[in-house]
């Protein structure tokens, strides 16, 4: 049996399952209701429905997918740019918190023009959404590799690019069993990865329309790093988490750090700013002049 069809077959399986769940009330019966895979469900009901009532969308529509706010840090200078030279753009997101965290910005600080939680990749909803969105082109996010969602794509002649992308040792694009993978990433018009050996490993499986580009978190950090030593605390998730950077931050008062929070609860990031010593901003704190 074809990988490809039953990497369907198990995802529309999925689908059917959780609509059961909302409809016959398992969801709210055996699940916490603030649980994040309660809400996923709850949300997948009508993300759909949700894409195509805000249609009809301008024809210069560019639509980036990520799967959460980490990806979503790494869309944000393409978002930027691409409002500057006046497109039009429509974010998904696979994650119900990082859906529920944009969809609240205030629209002064939204780049994106439109949000939506990103329907189950089937062969049917990849099919309704192209029609209903008709993208000028289509750009995923790193890892965000959604075989029917890019097939619909190539199918419709809409181009589709993958950017950030970081290919390593145990990536399943380069094993065996990762021939519908292949097939995914051969279909984008163009693969851009993080570096010279990502490149290196797609092409020695076929794979060539890849180039290298960098990474564009460098350029949200550049700014703030200027000639300073600068260190990362990436998802920081739990109260170990917090103590380890938060002695590392106060042992080193002259350095700089960039502490990113899994979870950007208002009572998370109160937390942090209580644990670090010296002075502490939020990212929306900040502009062009801040030091």
């Amino acid at each position: 049996m074809p990988v490809q069809y039953i990497y369907s077959l198990t995802i529309s399986v999925v689908r059917s399952l959780f609509k059961f769940m909302n409809h016959s009330g398992i969801r709210r019966a055996l699940m916490r209701s603030d649980s994040k895979f309660s809400r996923f469900v709850e949300l997948q009901d009508n993300a759909m429905d949700a894409v195509l009532a805000a249609g009809p969308f301008p024809e210069d529509t560019v639509w980036i997918h990520c799967a959460s706010l980490g990806e979503y840090r790494v869309a944000s200078p393409i978002l930027r740019s691409l409002k500057q030279k006046g497109y039009n753009t429509l974010l998904t997101l696979f994650s119900p918190s990082a859906y529920d965290v944009l969809i609240k910005e205030s629209s002064e600080n939204r780049i994106a023009d439109h949000i939506f939680l990103l329907p189950l990749d089937t062969r049917k909803n990849a099919r309704k959404f192209i029609n209903g969105v008709r993208p000028h082109s289509a750009i995923f996010i790193i890892s965000e590799i959604w075989p029917n969602y890019v097939r619909a794509l190539k199918e419709a002649g809409i181009p589709a690019y993958l950017a950030s992308a970081l290919i390593h040792g145990r990536s399943a694009v380069t094993k065996w069993y990762g021939g519908i993978f292949r097939q995914t990433y051969m279909s984008y018009k163009k693969v851009l990865v993080l570096d010279n050996l990502s490149a290196a490993r797609l092409r020695d499986i076929g794979v060539t329309n890849v180039e290298v580009s960098g990474d564009p978190l460098f350029d949200n950090a550049r700014k703030f790093c200027m000639s300073r030593r600068v260190l990362v605390g990436g998802s920081i998730s739990d109260v170990n988490d917090l103590q380890l950077f938060a002695y590392v931050v106060n042992q080193f008062p002259d350095d700089r750090f960039v502490i990113v929070p899994h979870d950007i609860r208002k009572d998370v990031i109160d937390r942090i700013r209580k644990t670090v010593r010296g002075r502490c901003a939020l990212y929306t704190e900040c502009d062009e002049l801040s030091d």
